[in-house]
């Protein structure tokens, strides 16, 4: 095992080089390969333990993932190990009574200055930063990054922040498809089962009582619009459009997202199916529709997200997404259309406001040839005068003669942002759809 090392992320200043396999001597464990691997294990995540002093801790091995009961968190990945050592959760390891716990401990402290067994001090790599003026954070690259085996995603979809400051994120596996994290990154909670294409996220507080409006895509048949407590126990679902004769049979209804006006009005985009935004009252009784695919200002290509605008209480209106036009709409809110603001290159998901600034991922870029090109997303950020302040990932905003310039990704930190939520402290957090199974990323703001 020479040349291995163990990394702990929230220390990178120090690793743990492993030069050799060490096990404890015949005469204190029995000889068989079992054991000597279990003694193995249990000593290398002590050793790690005991050079990181951190809240969170996440180590690098071979292959297997795990989570410990103590609530650190090991990831194992090493070119070669003993075969079988990590086939199987060592719960062995964990947890540990006082005695194995000072014995141990006290075993690979000596383990640690015997040979074989090096602590290396490394200088602290330079933090990623991106984004331009007031609105310029630091990557978190792996901030949500959870155990793939119990806790899987196959797309991070969106998230909200909650009263009580919890990050709960939607996504297409139905393992878990609501993922509930603190601020740290920790796993809070998860449930949901019944969502294989959960899409949109919404929170809604009505009057103090906070409610989740989910969005399933339906590709299986099955487009849903559904109304939860935080808890995930269903509330109210929303009907098919067909069902009630605002479909006709050629009409797609494949729902990506929702937004709640001040009165409890429901407006439900159909990103996916025919382009439609579909107003229903806080009951669930159908009151409109408007919009449809094409080319003018009140039309779309791909109405993917809706949001209600209140940061002029006296005018409170929707934006609506149209990402093939590469543009945000503006709609009153009995369906009449406004005016368009358009973003050159930036192929924008749904817009998130966040006190007087509105922000979004944006899916994909227009890169060579001006095409939309896979792998090219960033983050956008506009302020109350439609002005692009900042693209977090992506090319500083240009404007010439007022007129905004080609947007498009500078930096390869992203593949396809598919959303973005602000915490209190204006911290993002960017959910990615198509990224290779990947967790959230953490924007801290600078």
């Amino acid at each position: 095992m020479a040349g291995h090392a163990i990394l702990v992320q929230d220390r990178p200043d120090v690793s743990v080089e492993i030069d050799r396999f060490f096990a404890p001597a015949p005469s204190q464990c029995k000889r068989d390969e079992a054991t000597r691997q279990r003694q193995y294990s249990k000593q290398v995540l002590l050793l790690a333990w005991l050079w990181s002093r951190c809240s969170r801790v996440k180590i690098h091995f071979w292959r297997a993932r795990w989570e410990v009961p103590t609530g650190y968190q090991f990831i194992a990945t090493l070119d070669t190990a003993p075969d079988g050592l990590f086939d199987k959760r060592p719960d062995s390891i964990m947890p540990l009574t006082r005695r194995d716990f000072g014995r141990n401990m006290a075993l690979v402290t000596g383990a640690a200055f015997a040979p074989g067994i090096n602590i290396i001090r490394r200088r602290r790599p330079a933090e990623e930063v991106i984004g331009h003026g007031d609105y310029r954070y630091r990557v978190h690259a792996s901030w949500g990054d959870l155990n793939p085996e119990t806790t899987p995603v196959k797309n991070c979809h969106e998230m909200v922040q909650d009263a009580r400051g919890r990050l709960i994120m939607i996504g297409d596996e139905p393992k878990n498809n609501i993922l509930i994290y603190d601020t740290g990154g920790r796993l809070l909670d998860s449930w949901g089962t019944t969502f294989p294409y959960g899409h949109g996220l919404t929170l809604w507080n009505a009057g103090g009582e906070e409610f989740l409006f989910i969005c399933d895509n339906g590709f299986d048949g099955n487009p849903q619009v559904v109304k939860t407590t935080l808890a995930g126990r269903e509330v109210m679902r929303l009907p098919h459009p067909a069902s009630i004769g605002e479909y006709g049979d050629e009409e797609r209804y494949h729902p990506t997202e929702t937004a709640i006006a001040p009165n409890g009005d429901i407006y439900v985009a159909d990103g996916y199916g025919s382009q439609r935004i579909l107003q229903f009252s806080q009951d669930g009784e159908f009151i409109r529709k408007f919009g449809e695919r094409g080319n003018d200002d009140a039309q779309f290509s791909t109405v993917h997200g809706v949001c209600v605008d209140t940061r002029d209480p006296d005018n409170p209106h929707l934006i609506c997404t149209s990402r093939g036009h590469n543009a945000f709409k503006r709609f009153t809110l009995d369906g009449k259309y406004l005016s368009t603001v358009f973003l050159p290159g930036a192929f924008v998901c749904r817009p998130v406001i966040d006190d007087n600034t509105l922000y979004s991922g944006v899916c994909w870029s227009r890169l060579r040839y001006l095409n939309q090109t896979d792998n090219s997303g960033f983050v956008t950020i506009l302020d109350d005068k439609d002005r692009v302040v900042s693209n977090p990932g992506g090319t500083a905003p240009e404007y010439r003669d007022g007129q905004l310039q080609l947007m498009v990704q500078d930096s390869a930190v992203f593949k396809h942002c598919h959303d973005v939520c602000v915490d209190r402290d204006k911290n993002l957090y960017v959910c990615q759809w198509n990224a290779g199974q990947t967790y959230p990323v953490k924007l801290e703001r600078v």
